[in-house]
């Protein structure tokens, strides 16, 4: 199918399908490139910025929060002694598992509608 030359609005589902998957396999391995080229970047580049070809690239290692340092940081800073650094949140895995779906659709929102193909 060449869609070159249509847009959008002329094409019939059948072929927004077949585009939309042809685009995605695209996608799909340009972004596994992009990651190896990043990688590769990574591993050649110093820390900080160098300019290539008329543009900089940035290598930086930022820090996150893991489990071991969470659990580090909570010995160190225990809630009873350091409250304002802790907050209750709903845990909506476990509310999603113990409530029935009917009631909980009553304090979600709409995310938008999504197509999936398969």
């Amino acid at each position: 199918m060449n869609t070159t030359n249509m847009s959008i609005e002329t094409m019939d589902s059948t072929d927004l399908v077949v585009r939309d998957t042809q685009i995605g396999e695209a996608l799909e391995a340009l972004t596994g490139e992009r990651k190896a080229i990043r990688v590769a970047l990574a591993d050649r580049l110093n820390l900080g910025t160098t300019v290539l070809a008329g543009l900089k690239v940035t290598v930086t290692e930022p820090l996150r929060w893991d489990t071991k340092g969470k659990a580090k940081f909570a010995a160190d800073y225990p809630p009873a002694t350091y409250p304002d650094l802790y907050k209750p949140e709903i845990d909506t895995r476990a509310a999603d598992r113990l409530i029935a779906p009917a009631v909980l659709d009553g304090y979600k929102a709409s995310s938008g509608r999504q197509v999936r193909i398969s």
